[in-house]
């Protein structure tokens, strides 16, 4: 077998293990997940002598999780969702969490010797009060993974790339970003600490509630407060992140000339979203 065949083999097994993983409540999978994602990387380095693990922050982060997992103790992990219910009182790209205890984090980061790697882990996981989200980070080196698997023309076979592909397909003809940040915002009076604390459920009730939905299914979202309620509840950080991301995002393109301000949409905008672009256009 020819290392660029190994490859193939170990990415096909990487995304068919990522997808089991988004519906799974089952820590072994996130075992089994972090394993074959740095077997992966290993693997396409050998075949396209091309090292970029050695730059690559949510590489060396997620690595670390993974090496702590072999050789020290469990991760406890616990995989959780925002409810189709609840969607439209949070700004979140996606309705998923893999949440570790802070603890077990700042145990890594202690115990980690490098101090890039320390730093990376701060940077690329997202830190609450008392949990740390690794899914956004998981989910964007998925599609790390995809993007090199197509520059390298490799042929990864199975059902589970073919659904990634899918994804990635659609965020390009609807105008969705391809990366998230992974950050929560409620849109509420709670912080996001106590939101994930209090308000996210088992992935049990999340796959109970997906049952038989698709990318292009309409879910009815109940409102706790109106849209310029929600305003009111954003810090200026929020509004700012906010802002930024569309931006950042090419969720809008904003057009300057010597009169005013003004933006267009790239693709469909929330109702909170639009108030704070006008907002903030209105105070430049």
């Amino acid at each position: 077998m020819t290392p660029k065949e190994s490859c193939e083999i170990e990415l096909s097994r990487f995304f068919k293990r990522y997808f089991t993983f988004t519906s799974s409540s089952d820590p072994d999978d996130l075992y089994n997940l972090l394993c074959s994602l740095c077997s992966s990387l290993e693997k396409y380095e050998i075949a396209t002598n091309n090292k970029i693990g050695k730059d690559s922050k949510r590489y060396l982060a997620l690595k670390a999780l993974r090496n702590f997992y072999l050789h020290h103790s469990e991760l406890l992990s616990s995989s959780k969702g925002i409810k189709s219910s609840d969607i439209g009182n949070v700004r979140t790209e996606v309705s998923l969490l893999c949440l570790l205890p802070v603890g077990i984090l700042e145990r890594i980061i202690k115990d980690t010797k490098q101090e890039q790697t320390k730093r990376y882990i701060r940077e690329t996981f997202i830190f609450y009060e008392n949990y740390v989200d690794i899914y956004p980070a998981i989910f964007n080196f998925a599609v790390d993974l995809y993007f090199l698997a197509n520059e390298a023309s490799l042929n990864i076979s199975g059902s589970s790339y073919t659904e990634m592909a899918l994804s990635i397909n659609y965020e390009k003809k609807n105008n969705f970003p391809h990366y998230i940040t992974g950050k929560i915002i409620p849109l509420t009076d709670t912080s996001a600490s106590d939101y994930i604390d209090n308000h996210v459920i088992d992935m049990e009730k999340r796959l109970q509630e997906e049952k038989g939905l698709t990318l292009n299914t309409l879910r009815l979202s109940i409102l706790e407060k109106t849209p310029l309620e929600q305003l009111k509840t954003l810090s200026s950080a929020d509004k700012k992140f906010i802002y930024k991301d569309l931006i950042a995002t090419k969720a809008i393109d904003i057009h300057d000339n010597y009169l005013e301000r003004s933006f267009t949409e790239n693709r469909p905008l929330t109702p909170v979203e639009q108030l704070v672009i006008h907002e903030v256009l209105k105070r430049k």
